[in-house]
């Protein structure tokens, strides 16, 4: 069973103004183009924060084989985590763009961030979220007037040759 965390970045009311005098394809292009690169930012702050696995594959008869860990039946492969983190665009509708951070195919992922019976919690995701979504918002930002100013340009050199200006 996957453990969800919801987290939301708000802000930028003159932003969102500026983009609904654009049309609506162009607001989303905007907006999608703007959040990914928001949601890369968090990525990669989680990623540094991320624990660090202790198996060492860096010999080739090591590498070239699977390490897998099995119980019985069941077999998971092990992978690092850090590569594991990847965002994914979930929702794009005129209204919001949401993009999930999430850890893959590492579920003991779950173990370091809310800990067990077992071992004490060593978050990372809220960590590196916290720390990364005033650098995220402030590129998203700039990233929607730079955005907004190109699709504008672009909408404007489509009327360019009616004499309007």
């Amino acid at each position: 069973m996957a453990t969800v965390t919801k987290s939301q970045l708000t802000g930028g009311k003159q932003l969102v103004n500026m983009l609904r005098q654009l049309p609506e394809q162009m607001q989303q292009k905007v907006l999608v183009r703007a959040t990914r690169k928001g949601a890369k930012i968090v990525k990669e702050e989680i990623q540094q924060r991320a624990p660090v696995g202790d198996i060492d594959i860096s010999s080739e008869k090591k590498a070239n084989r699977k390490l897998k860990y099995s119980r019985k039946k069941d077999a998971y492969e092990v992978v690092k985590l850090r590569s594991e983190i990847k965002e994914k665009l979930i929702k794009k509708s005129p209204e919001e763009v949401i993009f999930a951070i999430h850890a893959g195919r590492a579920f003991w992922a779950q173990f370091f961030e809310f800990g067990t019976r077992h071992m004490s919690k060593q978050p990372f995701f809220r960590p590196g979220f916290d720390t990364a979504s005033p650098r995220a918002l402030e590129k998203m930002a700039e990233d929607v007037g730079k955005g907004a100013i190109k699709q504008a340009e672009k909408l404007a050199g489509r009327y360019k040759k009616s004499g309007l200006r």
